[in-house]
């Protein structure tokens, strides 16, 4: 008959898992807060709690029945559960603590301790979307943890692994109500004796939590990184664009350069050639002579062999000159003309020249130099 009590106790406490999780949704007017407009689920992302965020810590009292393949269970013992969590998540949580108290087997009633470390799911989170008004969260874990057994005559110890469902009833945002039942797998030989095939502990507790520090989890607003995510986009089109105008004058400078790299080897291929330029002769006589000196004749003959290197087909003018001072106008025409006549001749008869290479002026005594003394001369060019 207690077996029958405890496995009608324990399909109690699950029965609610069974409901919809949005048939448990709070009636206050933030109801659709996990909705975006088209009504569709919001499932994050979330901020990230701080350490003491998001903790609580509870307590419950309920029953403990323990199992084994060799024997039919004895009765149910009470059970004690003091444990402290921490929601990592909205759907994450961890939680550590002590579970037992008494249980009872063929050889009688015993002590039960189990230390564990839970982690926790929160199905209604995952499935109906984060909601801190829910009234009931459905919280299925897994355990694991070390469990001792203690009759007064000995004591064993066991490693034990087990899963179980958290009920979670939000009384208000600082107070909950817990319903959990619990299923710990245990060694065979648990509590001593032959080994058994199988060697269990159920419980089912109900009690109270508290949640300490900051409670909840804030839904990211992403229309401020929104805005920054604008702006560095937008920045980073302008350096694009600015990219590309500094490739393209790259491109222009290294053409340009190009050009001017040919233009200087172009040049600098090219032959420079000395260009002797020969000056005019001035060719000066003594007052009323139409012959040169020694000196003057050894100008002339420096300038036409200068003349003739630069144009061996060079055309010679000559042009005589007399001072006004000398006789009359007549007289000095034509004593311009027997000075242009003798260097002719000079030219003619040492260097050569044909008669069709020489041109003979008479300029007379026009007083181009200012200064009779510098009239009195014969210019070749």
């Amino acid at each position: 008959m207690r077996i029958i009590q405890v496995l009608l106790l324990t399909a109690m406490m699950m029965a609610p898992a069974s409901f919809p999780a949005q048939g448990q949704e709070s009636s206050s007017p933030d109801v659709s807060a996990n909705r975006d407009f088209r009504g569709r689920i919001v499932r994050g992302p979330y901020e990230t709690n701080s350490f003491g965020d998001n903790i609580w810590v509870g307590a419950a009292g309920g029953v403990n029945l323990y199992e084994s393949s060799l024997t039919a269970p004895q009765g149910a013992g009470a059970a004690l559960d003091i444990n402290v969590g921490k929601w990592l998540t909205p759907c994450a949580g961890i939680r550590v603590g002590y579970q037992g108290l008494r249980a009872s087997d063929a050889a009688g009633s015993f002590s039960h301790n189990y230390v564990h470390g839970d982690f926790l799911w929160n199905v209604s989170d995952a499935i109906s979307g984060y909601r801190k008004d829910r009234r009931w969260d459905f919280v299925p874990f897994i355990s694991t943890g070390l469990v001792r057994s203690s009759d007064g005559s000995a004591a064993r110890n066991s490693l034990g692994v087990g899963a179980g469902l958290l009920n979670v009833i939000r009384i208000t945002d600082l107070i909950d109500l817990t319903l959990e039942v619990r299923q710990l797998a245990l060694c065979p030989d648990f509590r001593g004796g032959a080994s058994a095939g199988f060697s269990g502990m159920t419980s089912a507790t109900f009690g109270i939590s508290f949640n300490i520090g900051k409670s909840g989890f804030r839904r990211c607003n992403s229309t401020e990184y929104e805005s920054h995510v604008g702006a560095l986009e937008s920045a980073r089109d302008a350096l694009a664009r600015s990219n590309d105008r500094f490739r393209a004058m790259n491109e222009r400078l290294i053409e340009q350069n190009e050009t001017l790299r040919a233009e200087a080897e172009r040049r600098s291929s090219t032959a420079v050639q000395n260009v002797t330029l020969v000056c005019p002769e001035v060719l000066f006589f003594a007052e009323g002579e139409d012959e040169l000196s020694a000196g003057e004749l050894f100008h002339l003959d420096t300038y036409v062999k200068n003349a003739m290197d630069l144009n061996r087909n060079k055309i010679f003018m000559v042009t005589g000159y007399a001072d006004r001072k000398t006789s009359s106008e007549s007289a000095d025409q034509s004593l311009a003309g027997r000075r242009a006549e003798y260097v002719a001749s000079i030219l003619r008869e040492k260097y050569r020249l044909p008669e069709d290479r020489i041109i003979v002026m008479s300029a007379g005594a026009d007083d181009l130099w200012g200064d009779s003394s510098l009239n009195r001369c014969v210019v070749v060019e």
